[in-house]
């Protein structure tokens, strides 16, 4: 999802041994000049001093590999709290929050402000939690659990472009005047998929009013909802009036190997039906 810099840091250099000159307990001036550092290695001593103080002032940062001073090294963590990155420069730091791509949108009463939530940072301030569901190697989708204070209603997904997504935006839109006629307080959240056509929708309401918003769900589910409708959208890309009946026996086939069917067995069914 994230271009991730692998980057390992380098390890800091070792102190060398500065071995000061051994003078002699003599009064011969010969003696007392040969036991004096030659001309030129106080100067070079002193410079390898200032560079290793340097060196251990500063701190290499783990995306661009330069060096900064201590007090401008960032720690870039999760919202859980997990380290990500022990040291990043401030500009590397800003760059990963801004690049981080949404992991779920949320959207609080009618308010139409997001509140995003990445893999650095949680706009609403631990309501929700993301976590990857992975249906294979490279697919999957994120999923959201809620706090204490929310209760999920509705689950769904939105089939872009489609007839489907045109009865959920109804759905939706009937459920927010229904809570808000009633008081009932709600949380809308988008999240991503592996499918750019394809976006979690799920809906929560506050904890203490979930029997009396369950009421009018049941009842726009049956209005809006059809799963088969959905299950033929999603399986085949197709609006309704696109239909075919191989299409239906495609899904038909889907929904019994779904239920546990063996697969041959359905296989042998089309076969001699054909």
């Amino acid at each position: 999802m994230y271009g991730t810099i692998l980057s390992n840091l380098k390890s800091q250099p070792k102190k060398n041994s500065l071995s000061s000159p051994t003078s002699t307990a003599t009064t011969n001036n010969h003696s007392m000049m040969s036991s004096m550092p030659e001309q030129g290695t106080t100067t070079s001593n002193n410079s390898r001093r200032q560079t290793m103080n340097k060196d251990n002032n500063t701190i290499e940062c783990e995306c661009c590999n330069k060096r900064f001073p201590k007090d401008e090294i960032c720690t870039l963590t999760t919202p859980d709290g997990s380290v990500e990155y022990e040291h990043l420069c401030e500009d590397c730091e800003m760059m990963l929050r801004n690049e981080a791509d949404p992991e779920a949108t949320v959207f609080y009463n009618d308010d139409d402000y997001p509140h995003i939530i990445t893999a650095y940072e949680d706009a609403t301030e631990g309501d929700f939690k993301t976590s990857w569901h992975a249906t294979d190697g490279w697919r999957g989708y994120f999923d959201i659990t809620p706090s204490d204070q929310w209760t999920p209603i509705h689950s769904d997904c939105i089939l872009s472009h489609s007839y489907d997504a045109e009865q959920l935006e109804k759905f939706d839109k009937e459920f927010q005047q229904y809570l808000l006629s009633n008081n009932i307080n709600y949380a809308r959240v988008f999240t991503r998929t592996s499918n750019l056509f394809s976006t979690g929708y799920d809906l929560f309401v506050e904890a203490s009013k979930v029997a009396q918003a369950q009421t009018i769900r049941v009842f726009l589910s049956l209005k809006y909802r059809d799963p088969h409708t959905f299950n033929m959208t999603a399986l085949t890309g197709k609006d309704p009036d696109e239909w075919t009946e191989n299409d239906e026996l495609f899904v038909k086939s889907w929904n019994r190997i779904k239920n546990g069917e063996d697969p041959e067995k359905i296989l042998k069914e089309l076969q001699g039906d054909a």
